[in-house]
């Protein structure tokens, strides 16, 4: 391979001498210029097709599951003569970090259908999505995204709080490309065609019984390889796994299984595609797969002149490839959450008393004499991280003291490790606590986080008896805190302060907007109120309005006005 690349450099050297005086004359010299571009193209062109062509040739030892995988998915030229594709698939969404208690089966959030069209050759899809939101929101969702060139625009409302139009930032745009490349045989092994230098022989190994080919794709300096395991009898791919970032769960292995092989214009593609992580199983079942059509000109229109977005656009894009699975389980909420730089906006309901808003989650922060106390850490490192900041200005001497994780639902104690690294004692109800240490335990190696980075890991957990509350207190207030008998989440806790006659809950009612399907879970929370006989004027919800709301609104929501009077 090496004399071949060297010829096709010396017939360029040789060219560029030949045409050098001719380049000088002002009549010939554009004409020459596009000229020498094209030879240039074609030794290029030469050159990748020679390597791919010795990938084959070489069919032994390091490079045969490869040369015959290629084989078995239709032939080089096959594979390198697909231009275009389009696929319509349909499916269904479940997300085990929602379930009431770890022995529950993931709760089903979305069914999903889609059509994409993709040019292979220009970088460029598009997606029309059609998405069946059953839980928080129940809603429909009918919406297109396009992307050109690495950037990206959505075409209709994705979620329930998104725009009817939006730029797409560049993690969302980076986490959808990795979604399909590891979703897909044809994209992946074209990929090692052409990149040849992307790819590292494994060890074999075993999977569903039988012995696999392995190997490691590194398409992309900003995440871990790819590893693909071929059937060592139909060389056809089984699966690939790869290993990605999530907030609860630090480094996770993300695999992705093919099954139900099948045909199109001598092109093999399975028609049946599982994604599995964290327990979470995805099926995705292709009902139609073509290649090579002819895809309209505005296939992919963008609008003109999409600004930048961000200064952060290289972390955005790190964070796309690192962590596309957690961004797509968000989606499929119909909550996307792509952008993670929030502002902690702080609404003082009493006197040291705020609630703090500026995302889809929010907490409470109560300033005590020496301390302060913080309930809910939702998300991700970079939300609390901005509550964090905002603290340390208003209040520099005095240092978060507690940290209280209301349930331990995923999007609700994502952030949890932040306040950690802070040396705040954690409060967990019982029921939570071996997932508080989870969180705590886990290696966040790929993207770390400040308590991956700190050097002290000794965090002091306390936790709240189903069946007796827990008191903070000093000479300027009392704080308490209570488990909740309820059917959203095993253990839930309540944050309620006497003399303020106020309540934080999270989930179980969210003032000016809690989801129809929550108003079981919010009878719960008012049998929980009336039968502790606490006094309570104002709820603040870790989501909702900001500043909470009056206890009658409540009343109002379970409609049980008239049991209140």
């Amino acid at each position: 391979m090496t004399n071949v690349y060297v010829q096709n450099i010396n017939l360029g050297i040789v060219l560029f001498v030949m045409f050098k005086k001719i380049l000088r004359s002002s009549i010939c010299g554009a004409l020459v210029t596009v000229l020498l571009i094209v030879v240039i193209l074609q030794i290029i062109t030469s050159y990748r097709s020679a390597e791919a062509q010795q990938l084959l040739s070489e069919g032994q030892g390091d490079n045969a599951p490869l040369s015959n995988a290629i084989e078995a998915l239709g032939g080089l030229e096959t594979i390198q003569d697909v231009k275009t594709q389009l696929i319509m698939a349909e499916g269904k969404r479940f997300e085990p970090g929602q379930k009431f208690e770890p022995i529950e089966q993931p709760l089903p959030v979305s069914n999903f259908s889609y059509d994409l069209a993709q040019n292979l050759s220009s970088n460029k899809l598009r997606m029309n999505w059609h998405r069946d939101v059953i839980y928080p929101y129940p809603n429909k969702l009918d919406y297109s995204i396009v992307i050109s060139n690495n950037s990206g625009f959505t075409y209709g409302k994705d979620g329930l709080f998104s725009p009817e139009k939006a730029q797409m930032r560049q993690s969302a745009i980076n986490a959808i490309l990795k979604d399909q490349l590891i979703s897909s045989p044809l994209l992946l092994l074209q990929t090692a065609i052409k990149n040849p230098g992307f790819i590292q022989a494994q060890p074999d190994q075993m999977f569903r019984g039988s012995q696999h080919y392995v190997i490691a794709l590194s398409p992309n300096e900003d995440m871990p390889p790819i590893r693909i395991f071929f059937d060592n009898s139909t060389f056809l791919p089984s699966k690939v796994e790869t290993i990605e970032d999530d907030p609860i769960h630090g480094n996770v292995l993300i695999e992705v299984y093919f099954d139900d092989w099948r045909e199109v214009d001598g092109i093999m593609f399975p028609f049946l595609v599982t994604h599995e992580l964290n327990d979470e199983v995805i099926e995705e079942r292709r009902n139609l797969i073509d290649v090579n059509v002819d895809l309209p000109d505005d296939t992919f229109i963008l609008p003109i002149d999409l600004p930048n977005l961000s200064a952060d656009a290289e972390d955005d894009s790190s964070r796309g490839w690192l962590a596309s699975q957690w961004y797509l389980r968000m989606h499929a909420f119909g909550i996307p959450h792509y952008d993670i730089n929030h502002s902690a906006n702080f609404t003082e309901m009493m006197p040291g008393v705020y609630h703090v808003t500026g995302s889809t989650h929010h907490s409470l922060v109560v300033e005590m004499n020496d301390h302060i106390v913080v309930v809910e850490s939702p998300l991700y490192e970079e939300r609390s991280q901005a509550v964090i900041n905002e603290i340390a200005k208003r209040w520099p001497d005095k240092p978060i003291r507690y940290i209280v994780a209301t349930h331990t639902h995923d999007d609700h104690i994502g952030g949890l490790r932040a306040y950690a690294a802070e040396g705040a004692t954690i409060i967990s109800s019982e029921a939570g606590l071996n997932e508080v240490k989870h969180i705590l335990n886990s290696s966040h190696t790929l993207r770390p986080d400040s308590f991956q980075s700190s050097p002290s890991k000794q965090v002091r957990i306390e936790t709240v008896s189903p069946d007796k509350k827990m008191i903070l207190s000093d000479r300027n207030r009392s704080i308490e805190i209570y488990s909740i008998n309820n059917t959203h989440s095993d253990g839930m806790l309540a944050v309620y302060l006497p003399s303020e006659k106020v309540l934080l809950t999270s989930d179980l009612y969210s003032p000016g907007s809690t989801p129809d399907p929550f108003r079981k879970y919010s009878k719960e929370l008012l049998k929980f109120i009336n039968d502790s006989g606490i006094e309570v004027d104002m709820i603040a919800g870790t989501h909702g309005d900001s500043g909470g709301g009056p206890i009658d609104d409540l009343y109002d929501f379970v409609n049980l006005r008239l049991s209140k009077q």
